[in-house]
């Protein structure tokens, strides 16, 4: 089973997703306020285990810091990004599991150079 669910801030259209299995879930793009991710997770009985960032944010200041310290999930972004924060680098051809669902790494640079995009 994969489910997914869109959360959306007007303001700045930025768009984050919650792609959830059975149990776990990851949280891909979390912006600031991470409280929307914590109830969804909690109202569906999930744990969210897994935070993916697909490129370093310019527009927003993302929540990956907060939704990590907050559930413990591990933070996975762009290798070529250089990240400082403590996270899983990713490049193309990856893969990430989560339960059923497998999430390959693509990289689309374009919006940022170190953007990548998952596949389930």
């Amino acid at each position: 089973m994969m489910i997914i669910h869109q959360f959306f801030v007007p303001g700045i259209a930025h768009s984050s997703y919650m792609v959830a299995g059975n149990n776990v879930c990851a949280v891909i793009d979390p912006e600031r306020n991470i409280r929307p991710y914590l109830d969804s997770a909690k109202r569906m009985g999930l744990k969210i285990t897994h935070i993916l960032e697909t490129h370093l944010h310019a527009d927003f200041i993302s929540g990956h810091l907060d939704l990590e310290e907050a559930t413990g999930a591990r933070i996975y972004a762009p290798a070529s990004a250089n990240c400082a924060f403590p996270h899983e680098p990713l490049k193309e051809g990856d893969r990430i599991k989560l339960e059923d669902i497998l999430f390959s790494v693509i990289e689309t640079p374009g919006h940022t150079p170190e953007h990548i995009s998952f596949i389930a």
